[in-house]
């Protein structure tokens, strides 16, 4: 009885570990393919490169990190990558782009009036930040140029921001300078300018609809456009919020 017994106690054991193996033959089956893990992983696209900075432009609802400092020597005038003004921005950003408290430098706009190709003529990194993006802790230093007489948006990050900025240092020049025709030219009527007409230059961005948060400008601002808004951080608050914010740039404004 008793090896009829032991027999029974083998026999259950062996089906319980052929049970355990199926189940494990059944889990392999549905385990993520080689390569989609790291797929998943990949969704945050490190940047280390001027190159990799412009290729943001090819992908702009995903989330990028600086991995050092980078720097656009190339945007100057004369430059590998002038394109006609300088830096091109980047259009209508709906991602995450985390700085990583890395700075990119030498970031050049100097378009001219007659540069078509600037869409809403919004001059940043950024022409404008959506809704449900994110851009924080960056440092940008910038050096922006153009006589604009009316509609243009100049800033460091962005022309128009309608999401979140956070964390971010600026610094460098922004100047919108008219010549004395364009001051003089009698179909400029810089008295009868709508609110949507006039130029605006902040800091951090232009115009702002979303939230600017601990951010610090040192940019030093010029213009002599009478119908110009200008601010250290922004160029105006069109229902958004900037706090936790200041200015020790320099602000010129002959209006």
């Amino acid at each position: 009885m008793r090896n009829l017994s032991n027999i029974f106690k083998k026999k259950a054991l062996l089906r319980g570990v052929s049970m355990i193996s199926a189940l494990a033959l059944v889990f392999t089956g549905n385990v993520i393919p080689e390569g989609k893990a790291d797929a998943d992983a990949a969704t945050v696209v490190e940047i280390r490169t001027a190159d990799e900075l412009r290729k943001v432009g090819a992908s702009l609802d995903a989330t990028y990190i600086l991995m050092n400092d980078i720097d656009l020597s190339d945007t100057v005038y004369g430059g590998a990558h002038t394109n006609e003004g300088g830096w091109v921005p980047l259009d209508n950003f709906n991602g995450t782009f985390d700085g990583n408290g890395y700075t990119i430098k030498n970031l050049n706009i100097y378009a001219n009036a007659n540069l078509e190709e600037y869409e809403e003529y919004n001059l940043a990194l950024f022409k404008s930040i959506d809704r449900d993006a994110i851009v924080k802790n960056l440092n940008i230093q910038v050096n922006i140029s153009k006589a604009s007489s009316f509609d243009d948006k100049f800033g460091a990050i962005a022309g128009f921001n309608n999401g979140h900025i956070e964390n971010c240092h600026v610094s460098g020049e922004i100047a919108c300078n008219l010549t004395a025709d364009q001051l003089t030219n009698p179909d400029y009527d810089f008295d009868d300018v709508t609110d949507s007409e006039r130029v605006r230059i902040g800091g951090v961005a232009a115009r702002n609809q979303g939230t600017i948060k601990n951010c610090y400008s040192n940019i030093n601002i010029t213009t002599n456009n009478p119908a110009a808004y200008v601010g250290g951080i922004t160029g105006g608050n069109a229902g958004g919020d900037s706090y936790d914010s200041y200015n020790t740039g320099k602000i010129s404004a002959d209006n």
